[in-house]
């Protein structure tokens, strides 16, 4: 397993002015037109593997999104040429996060994503593991988050018996969405002015 790290370790977090905003590469400029159904996502993996391009693959609930997001994104697209998004939807985030989560619903979280450069596409996921992704989609790379919740173990073997490449793209020290959300909630228990 390789290690990708975001901006903060050595890795560039493109600006807005690394890229034109024009459709190059085959990028829309409507975010919510790079979000798309599964079978489009599926249909984009293969021809993007059919040119020659190495498809990576990165997940996450992205609720509240913040820097370390985007850092996860932008090393996991530095591990490819492409890069698919998928979000995990509100009941499998549910059960990813526990009670009171996702704040934000997928869609939004979806489209959010989308409107980051990093990302090529973006589908949402309803199950709370990347199993029937990762059969649909065929990354070369799937590009794990720092810190992320799910089972590293099953992930990990299930990659590899598709010969998908494992890597941890992203800021290890950084505090996650589910702690950020905790210290709201610690304040507003606490009142104003605390």
């Amino acid at each position: 397993m390789r290690r990708a790290r975001g901006a903060g370790a050595g890795a560039r977090v493109p600006s807005s002015g690394d890229r034109p905003a024009a459709t190059g590469r085959g990028r829309s400029r409507d975010a919510g037109a790079r979000v798309v159904a599964r079978a489009g996502a599926r249909e984009r993996a293969a021809a993007w593997r059919a040119a020659g391009e190495k498809v990576v693959l990165a997940t996450g609930v992205f609720d509240l999104l913040d820097v370390r997001h985007a850092r996860h994104l932008a090393a996991a697209r530095a591990l490819g040429s492409r890069l698919i998004v998928g979000v995990y939807g509100d009941d499998a985030a549910a059960r990813l996060e526990g009670p009171g989560r996702p704040v934000v619903a997928a869609s939004d979280r979806a489209r959010l994503v989308a409107s980051l450069r990093s990302s090529d596409l973006v589908v949402v996921l309803e199950e709370p593991t990347v199993d029937r992704l990762f059969e649909e989609l065929r990354p070369a790379v799937y590009a794990r988050a720092a810190g992320h919740r799910s089972d590293p173990v099953r992930e990990h073997a299930a990659a590899r018996a598709l010969g998908i490449e494992v890597a941890i793209a992203g800021d290890p020290e950084r505090p996650l969405s589910r702690d950020l959300v905790e210290r709201v909630r610690e304040r507003t228990r606490q009142g104003p002015g605390a």
